[in-house]
């Protein structure tokens, strides 16, 4: 997979398409314009080490969606980038029909990652007057397509 893929990510340039069906994207294949075969090919490859991915943990917090401000000043003292899903959260615990919801994502590879994670989950249980915040850990494999 690392020659296939990363020989067809390295080489995939975005050139400006005469007409729409060249640039446009198509479900299950990506944007026009790339080599498809190439990508189609190197996704059929599996089971070979590949230099490619990294490996990282994905650190998930549930919690109330209050003090929004606050609570992007406090995830930024601990880590330097994060995704906040906001949403509706239900929780019988509470004996309230819903509440306004965020699950905070940190992707990292940082050795002290689980102290700083529980750290913001006392800050943020504590800054917003939370009986709890569950976390959630997982360990997924990265890669990123950039230009």
């Amino acid at each position: 997979m690392t020659g296939d893929l990363e020989k067809f990510l390295r080489s995939t340039e975005r050139k400006p398409a005469s007409h729409f069906e060249e640039t446009r994207t198509n479900p299950g294949i990506g944007p026009g314009g790339w080599n498809s075969k190439a990508l189609s090919n190197a996704q059929g490859q599996s089971g070979k080490p590949d230099a490619l991915f990294k490996t990282k943990t994905v650190y998930r917090l549930y919690t109330e969606d209050k003090n929004r401000n606050a609570t992007i000043a406090t995830i930024k003292r601990y880590f330097d980038g994060a995704t906040l899903h906001y949403g509706i959260g239900l929780d019988a615990r509470t004996q309230s029909t819903d509440e306004n919801a965020v699950v905070i994502e940190i992707v990292t590879s940082k050795p002290d990652a689980l102290q700083q994670i529980a750290y913001l989950a006392c800050d943020l249980r504590a800054m917003n007057d939370q009986i709890s915040i569950l976390v959630t850990r997982a360990t997924v494999d990265t890669f990123e397509v950039t230009e």
